[in-house]
């Protein structure tokens, strides 16, 4: 654990280490704000956070050895909600399973107390085109009544299965999916390059946490969506209670240094 190692950890057993990630695979090196004021952490450099206590793991985190022998590995989930300062990422739950294993031989996997835990933000629709990255717009509508969707999860494959993106919508159902480093050009058919690959597009919501404006209430929605410190969509959860079956999916074309839209339809399960 000597990735977490300071003058005031050095008695004590943390309980996990955050590594933010922004939507282009970089460390989040913004201010995030945690919702969670039930919560004991420390900013790290690198974009990381780690957290140092939290309710019912006071014994737990009080000594540094031995590991005490409850609660049991992975048996309580913790919700932290996270808000960025910046306006291109968009907020976020994660949910942990704590305590994390201390078990040396163990520390190669995702859940060791050894590795840090991985947290990629969405890009918000504000987000900037960065050089060479491409930037697929989705629109996501529920097609009973054409009304924006907030908090569905948008996922996109290329049609070679090596470039994938995701993204959260907003309010007005609008997503910003992030391809960072695309290839200047592709096989196209019979070898011949071309600067485009065919991508499949899908949209999953949760019917209890999604939202749902018109153009009369969009503004009123924002203005809660801006206010809103707790309560997020976690993305993983999402996305893992929904696998992506990109067969027979939308399809639009990407490229590098190109913004392509798309608009999807939701209908409820």
């Amino acid at each position: 654990m000597t990735m977490m190692l300071a003058p005031d950890l050095l008695d004590r057993r943390a309980l996990a280490l955050l590594a933010l990630i922004d939507p282009n695979g970089q460390p989040f090196e913004g201010g995030v704000e945690i919702a969670n004021d039930d919560l004991r952490t420390v900013n790290k450099t690198g974009g990381r956070i780690a957290l140092l206590g939290a309710p019912g793991f006071a014994a737990y985190t009080a000594a540094f050895a031995p590991a005490p022998g409850a609660p049991a590995t992975g048996s309580q989930s913790i919700a932290i909600d996270l808000n960025p300062a910046s306006r291109a990422v968009m907020p976020r739950r994660i949910t942990l399973k704590l305590p994390r294993s201390a078990d040396p031989a163990q520390a190669d996997t995702a859940e060791s107390i050894f590795r840090p835990v991985i947290v990629v933000f969405s890009a918000s629709p504000r987000t900037a085109m960065q050089p060479g990255a491409c930037i697929l717009r989705a629109s996501v509508r529920r097609a009973s009544d054409g009304a924006m969707v907030e908090n569905a999860v948008v996922r996109a494959r290329s049609a070679d299965g090596k470039h994938t993106a995701w993204a959260l919508t907003d309010p007005a159902g609008e997503a910003a999916l992030v391809f960072p480093a695309l290839p200047v050009s592709f096989a196209g058919a019979g070898g011949t390059p071309s600067p485009a690959i065919a991508c499949a597009v899908v949209v999953h919501a949760d019917p209890a946490s999604a939202r749902f404006a018109n153009p009369e209430t969009l503004t009123g929605a924002r203005a809660a969506a801006a206010a809103r410190r707790t309560g997020h969509v976690d993305p993983d959860a999402l996305m893992a209670a929904h696998p992506a079956d990109f067969a027979g999916a939308q399809t639009v074309s990407i490229a590098a240094s190109s913004q392509p839209a798309v608009t999807l339809n939701w209908t409820a399960p």
